[in-house]
């Protein structure tokens, strides 16, 4: 049996020969701590690849929150936003579309780099590649949505913008844009990790937006109590320098340095009531008119313009002041042609126009602050322009408002006393003027009271007498007419003004006070007739 196993052992030992102690793999003595020939790894080297590239990428990532965190506006967060892509993926071109206002519905190309930027390249709401981006949180190939058949128009942008990759930038549920990227500039196809590199960057992009907006908005705020308070200041001063003023001309000096360099104006005239026919505004001083010119350019007191601006302090700008019949028959296709503009600024103090500032060119056009500005100084001159010709004496009206209209009354009693007739006073006063005004702004509501200025008088006879005696307020006086046939005319003048009555609104009517006295049915004293309207 031995034997048997002995012979077994022998042939097999024949098949495997002994080898030298020099070739032997690994002594059973010797150790070592790692292998660095053998290949034990069965992932492919790309993997190796992409991962060291996902590090870089986070990397990356923080470096640039960083950066564009610290972005102090937009221009400067969109052009970091753009360099830090391009830097670290390695594109050829990168386009930032978005906007400066958080709820804007159009995104325009506001940083390009590798490519030209073209003020063509946005894109509105209703165009697929906004919904698109819109709608999805994650990157988007070009190429899937040129094979989309999109509108030649979008299909042009992303090709003149050379785009490979689409990201948006968004926060939460807010889209705020868009990250257009261009071929990697080895030429090679983009990985994973360049396209969730991509999808974040847009992810914090679109916080940082928020953050960008906040601050514009609060630097603007900021900016804008700025304005107001040396608005303020400027005003008080004007109102202080205005106080010192003794004479009409050293007012007129004043109020014409403060135009021109508080408002730019160039070219300007100044009228005020003519003091002896007590019917036209007339030129007191102006840049624009020539002197022998100055006696034509007068405005009625009961003209359209006059009617319009006598109400409530504004900035009142005639569009087609060239197609104006009034202006027509005032100046000439030359003078018309040669003024920019006829802005009107009223100087009404109390509830009667003083005078009126015409501007015919400003050296920029106006914005809002610089109406604001402009009422301002009109309301701090016209106390002091009203209180100077009291003192010089050049208008009784400026003593007595109601002066023309308490002249009227005296001779209709005269009259009626002799022929034994009847007059009727009626007053026509527009109620909750604050109110209208705060729903719908000044310049509104002097239309308003310019349209119903014109309906009473579209409702008179030439015998009558109308007159504006306050804001909002006008006074008539109907000559021969009792109490009855007063009341027909009223209700002729309230019928036309109730077919007006949706000028503001159809969810908004203005409401009316009407009084009257007749003479000698309801009384015989003038000053009845006064008193009913100055406490109207």
């Amino acid at each position: 049996m031995f034997d048997e196993w002995e012979n077994d052992a022998k042939k097999e030992a024949a098949k495997q020969p002994i080898q030298p102690v020099e070739e032997d793999k690994a002594p059973t003595q010797q150790q070592f701590l790692f292998d660095d020939e053998s290949d034990f790894s069965t992932a492919p080297m790309g993997s190796y690849i992409a991962s060291k590239k996902r590090i870089e990428n986070y990397q990356a990532v923080f470096e640039i929150t960083k950066e564009i965190a610290a972005s102090k506006d937009f221009a400067e967060f969109f052009e970091n936003l753009a360099y830090s892509i391009m830097g670290q993926v390695g594109c050829s071109s990168v386009v930032i579309l978005s906007s400066t206002q958080k709820d804007s519905m159009r995104w325009d190309a506001l940083n390009a780099e590798g490519v030209d930027l073209q003020d063509h390249w946005s894109f509105l709401s209703g165009d697929e590649v906004y919904q698109r981006l819109w709608e999805t949180d994650t990157v988007m190939y070009a190429g899937d949505l040129l094979q989309r058949k999109l509108p030649e128009k979008e299909s042009k942008i992303l090709g003149e913008m050379e785009s490979e990759i689409l990201a948006p930038i968004r926060h939460k549920e807010k889209c705020y844009g868009m990250i257009s990227l261009g071929r990697l500039i080895n030429d090679e196809e983009y990985i994973v990790d360049d396209l969730e590199f991509v999808k974040i960057v847009g992810e914090i992009a679109g916080s940082v937006f928020e953050r960008v907006s906040e601050l514009e908005e609060k630097t603007e705020e900021t900016s804008h109590l700025k304005e107001v308070i040396e608005i303020n200041e400027s005003v008080l001063k004007t109102a202080r320098d205005f106080a010192s003023v003794r004479k009409l001309d050293e007012a007129y000096d004043l109020l014409s340095e403060n135009l021109k360099k508080k408002l730019g104006v160039k070219q300007f005239s100044f009228l005020i009531l003519d003091s002896e026919k007590q019917s036209d505004y007339v030129v007191f001083g102006s840049n624009f008119i020539l002197p022998e010119r100055a006696k034509d350019f007068k405005l009625s007191k009961d003209s359209d313009i006059v009617g319009m601006i006598s109400n409530i302090s504004g900035v009142y700008r005639l569009e087609n002041f060239r197609d104006d019949s009034e202006l027509k028959s005032i100046f000439t296709n030359d003078e018309l042609a040669i003024m920019s503009e006829f802005t009107i600024l009223p100087l009404i103090n109390l509830n009667w126009l003083v005078g009126m500032v015409v501007v015919h060119s400003t050296s920029k056009p106006w914005t809002d602050v610089s109406r604001d500005i402009a009422v301002a100084i009109m309301e701090t001159s016209a106390p002091v322009f009203a209180n100077l010709l009291i003192l010089s004496e050049k208008e009784a009206l400026y003593r007595n408002p109601f002066n023309p209209l308490e002249s009227r009354i005296l001779s209709e009693i005269e009259k009626a006393e002799s022929l034994k007739i009847s007059f009727t006073v009626v007053m026509f006063k527009i109620q909750n003027i604050a109110r209208i005004t705060q729903l719908f702004g000044a310049g509104k509501f002097a239309r308003y009271a310019d349209l119903l200025r014109k309906t009473i008088l579209e409702q008179i006879s030439e015998y009558d007498f109308f007159t504006r005696v306050g804001q909002g307020k006008f006074a008539v006086v109907l000559h021969g007419k009792d109490r009855e046939e007063a009341e027909v005319v009223m209700k002729k003048i309230k019928a036309s003004i109730g077919k007006k009555e949706e000028f503001f609104s159809p969810t908004f009517k203005p409401t009316y006070r009407v009084l009257s006295l007749t003479y000698p049915v309801d009384t015989k004293d003038k000053n009845q007739f006064m008193e009913m309207i100055e406490e109207a």
